[in-house]
């Protein structure tokens, strides 16, 4: 699939797109044999630019499956559309490729080499396979693992009870806790009363 990528730099106008890298990509359809995108303040474009200097429908990029080529044209723009220093012509078709500049009147859109098929250049030493063994560093031994916890007494769940008792957290806790006292009062007095 054709793909062609824009990048409009820091210093482009409308910041929707300063600093955005834009993939075009061409349609697979047997009945599409081109693709047109068209750059301009129309909401209806292909992609809408809101600077003032832009005209409404101010250029078009093209893709031609017959000429295997991306191209760009001015449609009539106030302001102008520029191709690497060379004004274009309103429906000249000029072929656009990687490091092109194309202005919309005072703003820069660069023509840039597609991230996913890009493998950076390699600028440093060659690399060298070594057939030196790294030397054996044996992995450090695990921590100790934690002492279990002490046995829970008679005298920790006395404290958890009165805990419990000295702290509640609502009227109706304070009074299933009044109930509680109540009922083991009673047991102790009917059991050793």
């Amino acid at each position: 699939m054709p793909t062609l990528s824009l990048y409009f730099g820091p210093s482009f106008a409308d910041l929707l797109w300063c600093n955005l890298t834009y993939r075009l990509e061409v349609a697979t359809d047997d009945d599409r044999r081109s693709g047109e995108w068209i750059l301009g303040r129309l909401p209806t474009c292909d992609l809408t630019i809101n600077i003032r200097d832009v005209s409404r429908r101010h250029a078009s990029i093209n893709y031609s499956y017959a000429a295997n080529q991306w191209s760009a044209q001015d449609l009539g723009s106030q302001e102008g559309t520029v191709l690497n220093g060379q004004r274009l012509k309103k429906g000249d078709l000029r072929p656009i490729e990687i490091g092109d500049r194309l202005w919309l009147a005072s703003n820069l859109i660069t023509v840039v080499e597609d991230e996913e098929d890009t493998v950076g250049k390699d600028d440093g030493p060659p690399t060298v396979a070594s057939n030196k063994p790294l030397p054996f560093i044996p992995a450090p031994a695990p921590p100790a693992p934690p002492a279990p916890a002490p046995a829970a007494t008679y005298a920790d769940n006395i404290g958890f009870a009165l805990q419990w008792l000295a702290t509640p957290t609502t009227w109706m806790g304070g009074a299933v806790r009044f109930v509680v006292v109540g009922l083991v009062a009673l047991v102790v007095v009917l059991v050793f009363g």
